[in-house]
């Protein structure tokens, strides 16, 4: 049952993130343009590939975060939920994986415009992966500060993002230049903490933004 229920809210994410995928590459593209044709100096690079992807992804996907629940909030899925006694936890898991998936798209989108201003010698898939890796762990606390904008907090999203998202964005920068145990660890131990502590504070929010409707 709840298996059928999680399919169900999946399918429905992936048909909406559409709304927010859009923006945040249109977003992030024309900066990527910019520092590419910027970082161009004769045969030199003023500005490493790796850098500028980073620069573009930590954009792209505060946009991408920030118009998480539009569409849930435009079409009233909240009283929906309560109605039909959705578990939150499906409906955070559900968001949180749609966002990854949103997440990994961006990347390999901006990895690909490299190859156009860059042609990178030293382009590896570790780049992809610890995107990917990234992706995780930053995910559902963009799913947990993306429900708050609709709890009319929306300072509150300033306010988390930056510190709760930059130490995977600086680990994410670190291991595309090489591998390094240390911010590894970093990263997984966001995923895992950031992803448990989510889910326990996102019931909470959730609630509170049904009760205020």
């Amino acid at each position: 049952m709840r298996l059928g229920i999680f399919g169900a809210l999946f399918l429905k994410d992936l048909q909406n993130f559409r709304h927010s995928l859009i923006p945040a590459l249109l977003f992030g593209l024309p900066v990527f343009l910019l520092l590419g044709l910027s970082s161009q100096s004769g045969d030199s690079s003023l500005l490493a590939w790796q850098s500028a992807y980073w620069i573009v992804f930590f954009l792209a996907v505060t946009s991408l975060f920030y118009r998480s629940f539009e569409q849930e909030n435009r079409s009233r899925n909240f009283s929906h939920y309560f109605s039909l006694r959705t578990p939150r936890l499906l409906i955070f898991l559900s968001q949180a994986l749609s966002q990854w998936m949103a997440t990994a798209l961006l990347s390999v989108f901006f990895l690909s415009l490299v190859f156009i201003f860059w042609s990178p010698q030293d382009f590896e898939l570790r780049s992809l992966w610890v995107s990917l890796l990234v992706g995780l762990a930053i995910s559902p606390m963009g799913c947990l500060i993306g429900l708050l904008l609709h709890w009319e907090r929306d300072f509150l999203f300033g306010l988390f993002f930056i510190p709760l998202m930059s130490p995977a964005i600086l680990a994410g920068h670190e291991l595309s230049f090489a591998p390094q145990v240390s911010w590894l660890y970093l990263l997984l131990a966001q995923a895992v903490a950031g992803g448990f502590l989510s889910a326990l504070v996102f019931e909470f929010f959730f609630d509170e933004l049904i009760e205020s409707q």
